[in-house]
């Protein structure tokens, strides 16, 4: 596809995706790392038929293929420079990754939900009537940015919520 990345931006890919752990994608893990947030989007990707019976991708296609890898691999190796200086404050004593977990809990009750990240996420708009933009499936980005959130903290994936040790291993560096 002729995208360029090390073996430790490469890891770093397997890392996020790799829901069994077995150092390989899977149709369905790496169909995630494609597929859009939005559910009702993605629902309807999912739903499409192959236009073409032979895998012959149009160059558009496969420039589009090519963007979408390259943002992959950007966005997981700034994550990981985040995680890095995060691991830097905790280690000066000057984070707690126990203290932010409790902050978005806020209720106590040892996990993070939608609502509570919501609830973080949107504190500046409270109450003055701010409306967030609708994607075209009438999703707010908000929304799609707490899909996102949950997805990768959410490490086992079925419950919709995040508890502490799931939201220590991501903060921690690769």
């Amino acid at each position: 596809m002729g995208v360029v990345c090390d073996i430790v931006d490469a890891k770093l890919i397997i890392e996020r995706y790799d829901q069994d752990k077995d150092g390989r994608l899977g149709f369905w893990e790496f169909s995630n790392a494609l597929l859009p947030l939005d559910p009702i989007m993605r629902d309807d990707l999912e739903r499409r038929k192959a236009v073409i019976s032979t895998f012959e991708m149009s160059f558009d296609t496969k420039e589009l293929l090519r963007r979408v890898f390259r943002k992959i691999v950007d966005s997981e190796c700034i994550a990981e420079m985040i995680r890095q200086r995060i691991d830097k404050e905790v280690l000066k004593n000057e984070v707690s990754l126990r203290k932010a977990f409790d902050v978005i809990d806020w209720n106590g009750r040892g996990i993070i939900t939608a609502n509570d990240f919501k609830r973080v996420l949107d504190l500046p708009n409270q109450g003055k009537g701010y409306e967030h933009k609708k994607g075209i499936y009438g999703v707010s980005e908000i929304e799609i940015e707490i899909e996102g959130l949950l997805r990768r903290f959410n490490k086992d994936k079925l419950n919709g919520r995040v508890s502490l040790a799931e939201f220590i291993d991501e903060l921690n560096p690769k």
